[in-house]
């Protein structure tokens, strides 16, 4: 009886613990997916930002691709998630449309545009790679056949186990524990809609940076005379490192009316 055991449970191990290695392996993938899709939003944006003004519509739509792509990857119902949604990926295309009806005005601008370009395709690229890895896991044939050779193996041992509490509690927590392992390999395989899902994160914290960046551009379009414009390396040598407002690289820090620029040197 016990030889008998023994040459099963090591295929049984083995073939667990492969399944188990596997759909980690594509859970992890697909995070890094999810997290290389908002590095590359936010890049995107930041370039756009550094071409200029005439950009501005074309961060509008990058934010508004941002908030929708979040929300169909992990929207408030886990069974709601839209991985292909073509008013998503329409908001895309707009978007490159706007980047391709750009005219840039010197070769600065020209290469600001070729990386934004290439930044928009890399995310069209992301978007159909995230789509298309869902459903390329374990085929449900395997599945159902990998259950019915499980509930065939503890039917022997309960076969062969002598009739007490202690073999019956035994068996019932092996059972348990292996059907948690193969929910668990099917969990991991979905990535998105089940109890383990891959975190939202990194999608989350580019939506609020552009949401930022957006508040900002519109406070100084509604105070378009509020700001007096400063060198902040100057002020900063007179101040002696002491308290500025800087905007973005771009050296400079605000000051609201009011306040004397003669002043900066004193300011706390």
């Amino acid at each position: 009886m016990y030889p008998y055991r023994r040459q099963w449970s090591p295929p049984f191990q083995h073939v667990l613990g492969l399944l188990i290695s596997n759909a980690n392996t594509s859970f992890t993938r697909l995070g890094g997916q999810v997290t290389a899709l908002s590095a590359e939003i936010l890049r995107l944006d930041h370039i756009l930002r550094r071409y200029g003004a005439d950009a501005e519509p074309a961060r509008n739509f990058l934010l508004r691709y941002a908030e929708h792509k979040t929300d169909d990857l992990f929207p408030d119902d886990p069974t709601d998630v839209r991985l292909s949604n073509p008013s998503t990926y329409d908001l895309l295309q707009r978007l490159e449309d706007m980047l391709l009806a750009l005219k840039p005005a010197n070769p600065r601008d020209q290469w600001w545009l070729a990386q934004a370009m290439t930044l928009a395709s890399k995310i069209g690229d992301t978007r159909w790679l995230i789509a298309q890895q869902i459903g390329q896991g374990t085929p449900k044939t395997f599945v159902a056949l990998l259950v019915f050779w499980l509930a065939l193996l503890f039917a022997s041992f309960g076969l062969f186990a002598p009739p007490n509490l202690t073999s019956t509690v035994t068996l019932t927590l092996c059972a348990l524990a292996v059907a948690g392992a193969v929910a668990m390999f099917v969990e991991l395989e979905q990535g998105f809609g089940g109890l383990v899902r891959v975190s939202p994160e990194p999608m989350h914290q580019a939506v609020r940076t552009l949401e930022a960046k957006a508040a900002d551009m519109a406070a100084v379009e509604r105070h378009p005379h509020a700001a007096v414009a400063i060198n902040v390396h100057a002020a900063n040598a007179l101040a002696g490192q002491r308290h500025l407002v800087h905007l973005g690289q771009r050296r400079f820090g605000r000051i609201w009316p009011g306040i004397d620029a003669h002043d900066i040197a004193r300011m706390q």
